[in-house]
């Protein structure tokens, strides 16, 4: 969408600026505030234990079903990895 945001780790701060430019995916971005702890947690051995399987696959499934409702929205998306 061409818009500029603030460089963050923060995972609920970037769902919010795109629900602001796709209202269309409130839905799909809400609750997922608990991931920032995956951008950052897990750098530093030993500080915080990693996720366990079952936790690991929840968040695959989440993060898996924004993909896709973001690639409904922006469809040039899938040329990304």
């Amino acid at each position: 969408r061409n818009q500029p945001f603030r460089k963050t780790h923060d995972i609920e701060e970037l769902a919010e600026a795109c629900r602001r430019l796709e209202p269309s995916l409130t839905e799909a971005t809400r609750g997922l505030a608990p991931l920032t702890r995956f951008a950052w947690g897990f750098r530093y051995p030993g500080e915080n234990p990693p996720p366990g399987f079952e936790d690991a696959q929840l968040w695959t499934e989440r993060v898996s079903n924004l993909m896709a409702a973001v690639r409904s929205v922006v469809p040039e998306i899938e040329k990304l990895p």
